[in-house]
């Protein structure tokens, strides 16, 4: 297995998660692997499928998936995270961050999103304000934007509006996103 792990270019040890730009450390057995946009999201998780000899039946029809996170745990104790998304999807950042939020969860890494929100000043714990991953999944998906979106703020007064904009956004009781979230508050 760790001779498949090491040809699929797939991560133990330190690494970042993408588009959250948080470093996080796999234990030896914990394995992850961002392939980022894909041509065609059902076949690739097919492949994915085939090459690690599972059944993955999802309770969604595929058109209606933008990302994905296929996480496995082998027989022989390996836990492997993968996350891709759709390559025609306008809104890459918000769909990997969520993506990768799912890695946290299926990790046990949670406290790694809380502790990167404080550093940024949002003092908000998804895992505490909700309890669907897919919610708390979202709030991953919308500090990934904030993060992309800060960099345009041109001075403090935006920051703080972003701020602002997007702790109301993680505090919805109904945290549906959709894509382009964020175009019409700062256009880079």
């Amino acid at each position: 297995m760790e001779d498949v792990m090491e040809v699929m270019k797939f991560k133990t040890g330190r690494t970042r998660l993408p588009k959250l730009g948080i470093r996080v450390t796999l234990k030896p057995n914990q394995y992850f692997k961002n392939y980022g946009p894909v041509e065609d999201m059902r076949q690739f998780r097919e492949n994915l499928c085939e090459i690690f000899d599972t059944n993955y039946d999802p309770d969604y029809k595929d058109e209606e998936v933008l990302g994905m996170q296929l996480y496995l745990t082998t027989d022989t104790g390996y836990e492997l995270s993968i996350i891709y998304c759709d390559q025609n999807t306008e809104d890459e950042t918000f769909i990997l961050g969520h993506e990768a939020t799912h890695t946290i969860c299926a990790l046990g890494l949670e406290h790694k999103l809380v502790e990167a929100l404080k550093k940024e000043g949002l003092d908000f714990d998804p895992f505490e304000f909700y309890d669907d991953e897919e919610d708390i999944a979202n709030v991953g998906g919308i500090f990934a934007s904030y993060l992309e979106y800060k960099r345009y703020a041109e001075d403090f007064s935006d920051l703080m509006d972003l701020r602002y904009f997007t702790m109301a956004h993680m505090e919805k009781d109904d945290i549906a996103v959709e894509e382009g979230l964020f175009d019409d508050y700062l256009i880079p």
